[in-house]
């Protein structure tokens, strides 16, 4: 669909120029292949090292601070920074007579990104030898790193006990903290639900919070708010943020994709990367759209965004690249410019979390949007990371690197996202390995990183922690789409513990939930469902049937949130069905349950369809 149709259909204003024409975004990407050079930056002759206890030894023993320099090979600005600031001769002589510099790739390492990452990328922090902040900045050019390391040099030196007394103290306190054990109630969903009114941006569009983002999960939520009340005033909220983000910058209508973010309130300083897991998770919230609303706008934009993930993130060996490369440069070209022009080649590196988040959203277009080709894809590429990237005792490694003998353990955003592309690809395909490695994963979830209190930590300490590194952190994102999963879970193994560990976490965030504004999303929706449950449709047939795949279709087609869908082969699993208290007619049935109530057997299709609204929605 063209840009002017899709504009029309929102009655958003024609773009000056039109989308460009013949050459495809395929086409263009393995031109780029042959003429692009490395980008690979040179590092003049400064020596970095990495973060391990190694390093923060050595300003121990030298008793000078540390400069930890939070880069990624998906930022321009970090490549620019890394190109010009660190390569200068003076930049290099301070720093190595000053501090000790320690480089961390962010997308390896989130755990580090997330408690010293305070502005951005990259990211410029001073720390004590004992890896405690000093202070902080994002990009510097050469003068201003001169300053910076000369004026925290000096500091140091002129308040090293007071220094590193704040610093004990912020430890002692770090360590004494508690977490809030707050109530799921219906007020804890019905608040949120107000602040994310309060914070639509009225003047500009999409949420009033810097940097600007789409916020994926708050759409969710609000689109849930309106199948569980059947309230317009959620939908009419959700759509509207959708489509204000779409027409913005923020959204690139030539190529396909959507950017990281935008600094300004009003969409100016467009961070041009293009992730997959930001794309990923606005590729589900266009297609719920899509399906709730039957706006063909909405799956017009959905399909963009699946095209650009497919023809430029997707791998011939079925894995999804973290990013496409960014070029501010070639974005701001006008579409006759670019169209000559070979296309950015991707980030050639494979993150768990955002490949199997990739993958997840093509099962969800592989039912919302008939792209039967993108699910049979994302069920290779589920194949192929448990395959290369799940160990039985840690989990899920963070990355794909066939080539390394060593691999990254202990981050709980690739369990996460793992659990979900299992969990999607059981449903969709009914096949009983995904459920079975959906449980094996789920519990080792629970083992490496659960809080017997509630919740689930970040991250495993690597080696000796250090500095923040030492304080175990939660993130409200992660484990709100966790106990959204362990419900899940439960739902389909009937099986009472997961839901008790989904709510657990959830109590660990529900206090004070509105005040986390958009990123409230997640942890509401799981406590909508763990105060008004979930719809379950078992299907009893053989999984090879036709029948038994179309009435499974049905119910997945079927729009609904909060709705799972389970097979069980009649043949393979005669114990469930006793459970259950169902007997086997001889040909494909399901049947509905919400809380103590079931509908069933059913054998029409569009029977089941309303049936699943019905209780959905009860």
């Amino acid at each position: 669909m063209s840009i002017t149709i899709l504009r029309t259909l929102w009655q958003t204003p024609e773009p000056a120029l039109p989308r460009c024409g013949t050459m495809s975004t395929r086409q263009r990407r393995s031109a780029a292949r042959v003429q692009r050079t490395t980008r690979a930056v040179m590092m003049a002759t400064l020596r970095w090292r990495n973060w391990d206890e190694e390093a923060f030894e050595l300003a121990l023993q030298r008793d000078v601070p540390v400069l930890l320099a939070l880069m990624s090979s998906c930022s321009e600005e970090c490549r620019k920074m890394e190109g010009t600031t660190y390569m200068d001769d003076g930049v290099v002589s301070a720093i190595e007579a000053s501090v000790v510099p320690i480089r961390v790739d962010v997308l390896r390492r989130p755990d580090i990104k997330s408690r010293y990452n305070v502005g951005g990328l990259p990211g410029t922090a001073f720390l004590t030898p004992t890896g405690m902040l000093l202070t902080s900045a994002t990009y510097l050019d050469a003068t201003g790193m001169l300053d910076a390391v000369t004026k925290v040099a000096d500091y140091y030196s002129r308040h090293r006990p007071e220094i590193l007394t704040d610093a004990a103290e912020r430890e002692r306190q770090s360590a004494a903290a508690t977490e809030p054990q707050g109530l799921i109630t219906s007020g804890t969903v019905t608040r949120v639900e107000r602040a994310l009114t309060s914070l639509h941006d009225e003047t500009y569009g999409g949420f009033k919070t810097l940097p600007k983002k789409l916020h994926p999960e708050a759409v969710q939520f609000l689109i849930l708010r309106h199948f569980r009340t059947s309230e317009p005033g959620p939908l009419d909220l959700a759509t509207k943020i959708l489509k204000e983000v779409c027409s913005s910058p923020l959204f690139d209508l030539v190529d396909g994709g959507m950017f990281h973010a935008a600094s300004g309130g009003d969409w100016s300083g467009i961070d041009y990367a293009k992730y997959a897991l930001d794309n990923a998770d606005a590729l589900r919230a266009l297609i719920m759209a899509a399906r709730v609303t039957s706006d063909p706008g909405f799956e017009a934009m959905a399909n963009l965004v699946l095209e650009w993930s497919l023809e430029t993130l997707l791998s011939d060996d079925d894995l999804f690249f973290a990013a496409q490369a960014p070029d501010a440069a070639y974005y701001q070209l006008t579409p006759e410019e670019r169209e000559p022009r070979p296309a950015l080649p991707a980030v050639p590196i494979t993150i768990v979390e955002s490949a199997a988040a990739m993958a997840t959203a093509c099962l969800d277009a592989a039912i919302g949007l008939g792209a039967k080709e993108a699910g049979t894809r994302a069920l290779a590429v589920a194949e192929r990371l448990w395959k290369e990237a799940f160990d039985a005792e840690q989990g899920m490694a963070r990355a794909v690197e066939p080539m390394l003998a060593d691999r990254t353990f202990g981050f709980f955003g690739d369990q996460v996202r793992m659990l979900e592309l299992l969990l999607r690809a059981f449903e969709l395909g009914g096949h009983p390995i995904h459920q079975r490695r959906a449980v094996a994963l789920a519990g080792l979830m629970e083992t490496l990183f659960g809080d017997p209190n509630g919740g689930f930590f970040d991250s495993v300490p690597q080696g000796q922690p250090v500095g923040e590194l030492k304080f175990r952190k939660k993130s409200l994102l992660q484990n709100g789409l966790a106990a959204q999963l362990f419900q899940r879970v439960g739902a389909l193994t009937h099986n009472d513990h997961f839901r008790e560990v989904a709510a657990a976490a959830l109590r660990r965030f529900s206090e004070g939930l509105e005040q986390h504004g958009e990123l409230a999303g997640s942890i509401a929706f799981g406590c909508d469902v763990h105060m008004r449950g979930l719809t379950e449709v078992m299907v009893v047939g053989e999984r090879a049937s036709r029948d038994t795949a179309r009435l499974r279709l049905g119910a997945l087609e079927t729009f609904s949130p909060v709705c799972v869908v389970n097979l069980v082969d009649p043949a393979a699993d005669s114990q469930t069905l006793k459970i259950r208290g169902v007997e086997y007619p001889g040909s494909p049935v399901a049947f509905v349950y919400y809380g103590g109530e079931r509908l069933g057997p059913i054998a029409d299709r569009e029977e089941l369809g309303e049936s699943v609204i019905q209780l959905g929605r009860a």
